[in-house]
């Protein structure tokens, strides 16, 4: 799964299917593309990933107390396979409220 961080407002956001999502301040925004797997960002965005296999793990080895179960969040590089660049949103993709 693919998140936007905000370096701006410190606000993370995940990226939606076709649904442009933005921070608190509105500075930085992302959205999947119809494939589900390549994301669009723009703005001040750093885009960050979770394996979503990774997720699940630490969901289901949740302790009762204590720190908590880790998952790793990567940043992603400026360039990578499953990521696009925008000034702005796409027009035609649904905005978030």
């Amino acid at each position: 799964m693919k998140l936007i961080y905000c370096p701006k407002c410190l606000d993370v956001k995940k990226v939606q299917m076709r649904k442009v999502r933005h921070c608190s301040c509105g500075k930085s925004w992302g959205y999947y593309l119809d494939d589900d797997l390549t994301a669009m960002v723009g703005g001040l965005a750093m885009p960050l990933a979770i394996e979503n296999d990774k997720l699940r793990e630490a969901v289901a080895r949740r302790p009762k107390d204590g720190r908590g179960s880790q998952c790793r969040v990567r940043m992603l590089p400026e360039q990578y396979e499953t990521l696009r660049y925008r000034r702005e949103p796409d027009p035609a993709v649904d905005q978030d409220p």
